[in-house]
């Protein structure tokens, strides 16, 4: 029996070495198992106490087995919990990488975005540039405005009678300086409509005539048809003698990455607030109209 009982002890022993064995190699992944310690500390004690209480054999043989098949539940409980671990370490690096790429586009958009907010940011600074030459105009415009009627009155006195009402004579033609605001189509529609077209220039004298009623005009000059072929309503090409261009016009259409940010659709042109030249711009802005028909002889 003391035999027995010397094997069992060491078969004690040996399990609370293979305990402490597997209590460090588990240590750092399964800190949160302080219940299983406190059982062990408990068990270790409940050995004193048997050691000291000289329990029977048999009784003590009873306990170490069942401590023992406690170590080995315990030890598949602690296989199972390993292998749950690495399941969730595993699914945790699967998103890792997916946040990883998701991190990397949403970096490509923003750089993306930020350049795209650069040129709206210049577009803006554009426009607002825009505005403030509108507003100089605007001014400049109230002070002409005063001469330029009296100018007016002058050359247009008693030449009406060759021209409709609200039409104005100028050089053997009738001139309609509109005062609704259309479209480049509708209002070369409503030109036909009232028995003209939109004006042809082909002089500088009469570039100077609507220079004197300022700017904001759609004029009959387009290329609609081919890209660069610049045509009044009667299909004749511009002279190059007869260029009355603001400076930077007439816009070359942009080719990039960022097209959709630009309109390439600049193929009507209307006569600027600025200094009342040739600018081309969208045929569906809205804006004023200058008809061109014959006069009455």
């Amino acid at each position: 029996m003391t035999k027995e009982k010397t094997e069992m002890q060491n078969q004690i022993i040996q399990m609370k070495k293979n305990w402490d064995e597997l209590h460090i190699e588990y240590t750092d992944l399964f800190k949160a198992k302080t219940d299983l310690q406190i059982e062990l500390y408990s068990t270790k004690n409940s050995l004193e106490e048997i050691m000291s209480d000289h329990i029977t054999l048999t009784g003590e043989k009873q306990d170490l087995s069942s401590q023992m098949h406690q170590i080995y539940e315990d030890l598949e409980e602690l296989k199972m919990e390993y292998w749950s671990i690495m399941g969730e370490k595993k699914e945790t690096e699967d998103e890792l990488r997916k946040s990883e790429k998701e991190l990397e586009e949403l970096k490509l958009n923003h750089t993306k975005l930020h350049e795209e907010s650069t040129v709206l940011e210049k577009q803006l600074n554009e426009t607002r540039d825009n505005w403030n030459d509108v507003q100089d105009m605007y001014t400049a415009i109230k002070k002409e405005k005063s001469a330029i009627q009296s100018e007016l009155r002058s050359v247009l006195s008693g030449k009406n009678k060759n021209c409709p009402d609200d039409w104005q004579y100028f050089s053997g033609k009738c001139y309609y300086f509109s005062n609704d605001y259309l479209n480049w189509t509708a209002s070369r529609d409503a030109c036909v409509t009232q028995g003209g077209h939109l004006m042809i220039i082909d002089k500088k004298e009469e570039q100077d005539l609507v220079r004197q009623f300022g700017g904001g005009f759609w004029i009959g000059l387009s290329d609609l048809e081919n890209e660069g072929d610049w045509r009044w309503m009667d299909n004749t090409q511009i002279r190059e003698d007869t260029l009355f261009w603001e400076e930077g016009e007439p816009h070359k259409d942009y080719e990039g990455e960022y097209t959709d940010y630009f309109d390439n659709d600049n193929d009507c042109v209307m006569i600027t607030w600025k200094n009342k030249d040739w600018d081309d711009i969208s045929c569906t802005a809205q804006h004023k109209r200058i008809c061109e028909s014959k006069a009455v002889d």
